[in-house]
């Protein structure tokens, strides 16, 4: 777990404007141009206009290019360029043409490229643009897509192009106008460089936040701190982290902070080499951090559907000082992970306002002058911070919670278990019970309709469905910007438990007890017309039972003989899911590449339940041999491979596997006519699982569930021989005999 440095603050009452200014704010940029090996240093003063400041930086790369044009030896000889400039940044690997002030960061080095163009034409005057309707590029023809769908406009034709099209336009915009005049060049009066935008559209809007800098609640590191101030001030657990641009509210200047998010405090730092592994020495005192008190939060702002705003987020602290994050001229990657920091933060501020430990001020101690931001949310009354209260919809684990919202019910622990396109997975504990729970966080600004349908329908089932095997709904909750769904919290899945093996991957004894249990979770669903239809290792979830006290009173003769932990699966991630019937067939294609059945993407009839079975026949080849059968670029050689069995079976891992393992993977699950595919009733009964080892141990992780469940008062939801009761067949006929006079 990573751990951040050890850091005391001045009470923010002792915090002066002038720290505020030599911390964050600054009255210069300074950026550093470069043209092949060549660089140079510049700086401007932000007294200027935004717009201003652009246009000194391209006048300045114009100026500087023809004093080292006597060296460009291969400039291809033309009488008109095109300078463009491009942001090199240094955490991501895309290139960020420079447009307005805000792509611009403290420090930034400037890549110059310069386009010979051969007729001279009428160029477009480009600004930035927010689109609410999807739109193709004009360039390319491609849909403009992202979260945010920002494109470039021109003033003149209104013709449209991607933020990465628009620097490579073509001068062919068929509005013309007087182009503008070049000053002449001395050195070079033949060269004439031209630019791709209108200095006077890239005006950026001036942020009107109300801002008091007479007293900002920032915490500066102390020199003469005593060692046990520091270790309170520490947080054992850090929530979410991430490397994003920030500015003072009104400034627009950004620089790249490592962001640091604990139970109770939110921390910046310039020192990117914070990110270190808890085996390596602690960084050292010298380095600077920024603390802030999640306590001291005022409101937190969503701002990324907002047109004029060039940031992802707000932070307003006490109403004197706004903290913005993230940047839209990033890559989506970026803006995603901006985006999901800002969730990480409002669920904890919000949670830690509830909790019993909050040390937020009381609402009648708070400034009385609300942050004016330009967002959809109603100013409210002073004092109010308004926390958007989640709504319980579904209320399974008690009738008396449907008006409670969901930090009365729950404490976030600030672990996080998973992260997706669309949320993440954090840890939580119910509080009448003090009992662990999962909470998965979908953000429904990064979701689209189809997004959302589906997690609606993944609640459905979840709520529907009532068996061991099957991962457990306990609530949800909804609210205006996300959904949060409460399961039972289980310990790690099955890619998790293959790759962290010894070996890196299981035998045969410990794959049977995972793939029984996954049968008969399958067997479960199709019994009642359901398809998982994403069967994969990352949603087969595990849990290990522990050994049934000796001196407990279950009636059990023979106590301690499995003294090591037992595994209980669950099956999760029910988003694909669908009502299949017996002689039913879609034709949508859902799933994990890797794992899906051929005929998902190659049949025209359509694909039916027995997708699953192939599903569970490439998780029980990658838990007997620690690597999947072939990769997503393979997957139209889906047939041919499983069918060319030397070569399948090729690792000298299979030398060591049972006739019966393989006969199950090759014969009856990889099988790529579904029709003839092993169905989940008749996989248990194949001779790999007929098995007394098998039997003895199903038996006891039955008996530990039932002893783990009446523990917490719980009641189980199937029958007490619900893996060992499904097969009535002769051969478990007689070991149940044989088990039962075992303990006798």
């Amino acid at each position: 777990m990573l751990r951040g440095p050890a850091v005391i603050g001045k009470p923010p009452s002792t915090q002066s404007a002038d720290q505020l200014e030599k911390l964050l704010r600054t009255d210069v940029i300074s950026v550093t141009l470069k043209f092949g090996f060549q660089q140079k240093p510049f700086k401007y003063s932000l007294n200027d206009t935004s717009y201003l400041i652009i246009e000194k930086i391209y006048r300045d790369a114009e100026t500087w290019l023809r004093s080292i044009g006597i060296n460009l030896k291969n400039l291809p000889t033309a009488e008109r360029y095109t300078l463009y400039l491009f942001r090199i940044p240094t955490t991501d690997l895309t290139m960020v043409p420079i447009v307005q002030l805000s792509d611009i960061e403290q420090n930034s080095s400037i890549e110059l490229i310069i386009v010979p163009v051969e007729v001279n034409l009428n160029p477009h005057a480009l600004y930035r643009c927010q689109l609410n309707v999807p739109t193709n590029c004009s360039k390319c023809s491609r849909l403009i897509t992202g979260i945010y769908r920002q494109g470039f406009r021109c003033r003149k034709c209104r013709m449209i192009y991607h933020k990465d099209c628009a620097p490579f336009s073509l001068d062919d915009c068929p509005v013309s106008i007087e182009p503008p005049s070049q000053a002449p060049s001395s050195q070079a009066p033949q060269i004439t460089f031209v630019y791709p935008f209108d200095f006077a559209s890239t005006s950026s809007t001036n942020l009107s936040v109300k801002s008091d800098n007479t007293s900002v609640p920032i915490y500066s590191p102390s020199s003469n701190t005593s060692k046990e101030n520091e270790q309170s001030v520490v947080a054992t657990t850090i929530i979410d982290e991430g490397i994003f641009p920030a500015c003072i509210g009104g400034t627009s200047i950004y620089q790249r902070y490592l962001f640091r998010l604990t139970p109770d405090t939110l921390k910046l730092a310039t020192n990117f080499s914070a990110i270190s592994s808890p085996g390596q020495p602690a960084r050292q005192s010298t380095d600077v951090d920024i603390v802030f008190p999640l306590g001291d939060i005022n409101d937190l702002i969503l701002t990324h559907f907002v047109d004029e705003r060039d940031h992802i987020f707000e932070i307003y602290f006490q109403n004197k000082f706004a903290l913005c994050v993230g940047k839209k001229s990033d890559s989506d990657d970026l803006q995603m992970q901006t985006a999901q920091f800002y969730s990480s933060i409002r669920d904890q501020w919000e949670s830690l306002a509830s909790g019993p430990s909050s040390h937020s001020q009381p609402a009648s101690t708070i400034a009385t002058t609300p942050p004016t931001p330009v967002t959809s949310v109603t100013t409210k009354a002073a004092g109010d911070l308004r926390r958007k209260r989640s709504i319980y919809r579904r209320p399974p684990c008690g009738i008396d919670n449907e008006d409670k919202d969901l930090h009365e019910l729950y404490t976030f622990t600030g672990e996080k278990i998973g992260e997706g396109q669309f949320g993440r997975v954090v840890g939580a504990i119910r509080k009448s019970t003090n009992r662990k729970v999962a909470i998965k966080c979908i953000e429904k600004a990064n979701c689209s309709e189809e997004d959302i349908r589906r997690t609606n329908e993944e609640i459905d089932y979840l709520y529907k469905f009532n068996h061991v095997n099957i991962l457990k709904l306990e609530a949800y909750f909804e609210r205006g910007d996300a959904v949060y769904i409460i399961t039972e919290r289980m310990e790690t899945d099955m890619c998790k438990y293959i790759m962290e093996s010894q070996n890196k991957w299981l035998d045969e004894n410990m794959s049977k007890m995972l793939i029984y249990q996954v049968i008969i979770a399958l067997r479960y669903l199709h019994s009642n017309n359901c398809g998982h239809l994403d069967v994969k290792c990352e949603n087969i979830l595990i849990s290990f039972l522990k050994p049934i006290p000796a001196n407990s009173n279950t009636g059990r003769s023979n106590q301690t003989k499995y003294k090591h932990d037992l595994p209980l699966v669950k099956l999760a991630d029910f988003g694909y899911s669908r009502i299949i019937g017996e002689h039913s067939f879609r034709k949508t294609r859902v799933g994990t590449k890797v794992y899906c059945a051929p005929e998902i993407y190659r049949s025209k009839e359509g694909y039916n339940r027995l997708v699953d079975m192939w599903s569970v026949g490439i998780v029980l080849y990658a838990a007997l041999s620690g690597t999947l059968p072939y990769d997503e670029k393979d997957v139209h050689r889906a047939e041919e491979i499983v069918r060319n069995r030397k070569l399948f079976f090729s690792q000298s891992r299979w030398k060591d596997i049972t006739d019966e393992a393989i006969d199950l993977i090759s014969n009856k699950l990889l099988v790529v006519q579904a029709n003839t595919r092993i169905r989940s009733t008749e996989a248990l009964f194949h001779a790999w699982f007929t098995d007394f080892h098998l039997y003895k141990k199903l038996r006891e992780i039955e008996a530990r569930t039932e002893y783990d469940l009446a523990s917490k008062q719980q009641q189980l939801t199937s029958t007490v021989t619900w893996l060992t009761g499904e097969r009535e067949d002769p051969a478990w006929m007689e070991y149940k005999s044989m088990y039962d006079k075992s303990n006798e």
